[in-house]
């Protein structure tokens, strides 16, 4: 079983002519290549996207209310968005905290830039590239820092300073309208149609956190202290609880892991333990989310790892024993 969480991939081309600069840029031939999805999953993707799109769009263009006060509901950056809500579901970039909150977040970006450019220059048609990107990277960035990272949020950034004044002239109503407003009705399509064959969204404010990642660590590295993080800091909204213990509580903790998965019926089916061994160091990851019928197999890699540890122990402590036999004679041999 691979982690939940796995360490940067490093390896780059092995051609040493290269620089090592260049090399990274031909990539690390790791990672994940998306699967063709089902025709089931293929079909709603269409269906959800025609309507969400379809629906926001004809209020746009043949609302009544809306085009006799020139009020647009459909941008450009919402196409981006349908990819990734229709299509791509499960990505932490397409739930709503990173929908919604990433649109209006960049689309107040790129109106406070655009009045900024327009207070301080005569003529700010002659800057619109420092516009430009003044509000896509402030965009980026704000979104980093609020946890909202949608990509099209870029594009929502962009459009407020470059399309003129039909966007321009709207102001801070921008945010409102199309963006948040158009967000809103695309989201609730999304609620309907993506429920019906998948599940969306994954959550709604954060993500649950991964309830504890163990890490054994040798117990001759005296820079690591044993600790227990169970706060509940919605700050670490990505980020797990972390135990460090040594090695000594190797044992204790494999036998806890082993009581875990006692109800083979799915009634209790609390973490799931994946271990990965690096060297010296063990990590433990457990997911609530397990289904009980995959606790067996965790148990079994469990108890291998708690086996291979076991038979690193008694071969450590019998060449101690022929080191000390060692010491012994050459002590007898010198006096």
């Amino acid at each position: 079983m691979k982690p939940l969480f796995s360490k940067p991939a490093v390896a780059y081309h092995r051609n040493p002519k290269i620089p090592k600069y260049f090399r990274k840029m031909l990539g690390t031939y790791r990672g994940i290549f998306p699967r063709i999805p089902s025709v089931k999953v293929l079909v709603w993707s269409f269906i959800a996207s025609f309507v969400g799109v379809g629906f926001v769009a004809a209020l746009s263009y043949h609302a009544d209310l809306f085009v006799s006060h020139q009020l647009p509901t459909m941008v450009g950056s919402f196409g981006a968005s349908a990819v990734l809500i229709y299509g791509v579901i499960d990505s932490p970039l397409a739930q709503p905290r990173s929908f919604v909150g990433g649109h209006v977040i960049s689309a107040f970006v790129g109106v406070s830039i655009g009045k900024i450019c327009t207070a301080i220059f005569a003529r700010p048609d002659n800057f619109m590239w420092l516009q430009a990107a003044l509000s896509v990277s402030i965009a980026i960035v704000a979104m980093q820092i609020t946890r909202t990272v949608h990509p099209p949020g870029g594009a929502t950034a962009l459009i407020a300073v470059t399309s003129g004044p039909k966007i321009s002239d709207l102001g801070y109503l921008y945010m409102a309208m199309p963006i948040l407003f158009g967000a809103v009705l695309m989201l609730f399509v999304a609620l309907i149609f993506n429920n019906l064959a998948r599940q969306y969204p994954l959550y709604w404010r954060y993500p649950r956190k991964p309830d504890v990642i163990v890490e054994y660590v040798n117990e001759s590295d005296s820079s690591v202290d044993t600790q227990i993080d169970l706060s509940d800091d919605r700050g670490e909204m990505y980020g797990p609880k972390i135990i460090n213990s040594s090695n000594a509580n190797l044992k204790e903790t494999a036998a806890s892991d082993n009581s875990i998965c006692h109800d083979t019926n799915g009634l209790h089916t609390e973490p799931d333990s994946v271990h990965q061994q690096d060297g010296s160091t063990v990590v433990a990851m457990v997911d609530d989310g397990t289904e009980a019928a995959h606790c067996t197999q965790y148990r079994l890699l469990a108890e291998s790892y708690q086996k291979k540890y076991e038979d690193t122990l008694t071969r450590l402590q019998a060449v101690e024993q022929e080191l000390k036999l060692l010491r012994s004679t050459t002590t007898l041999h010198q006096s």
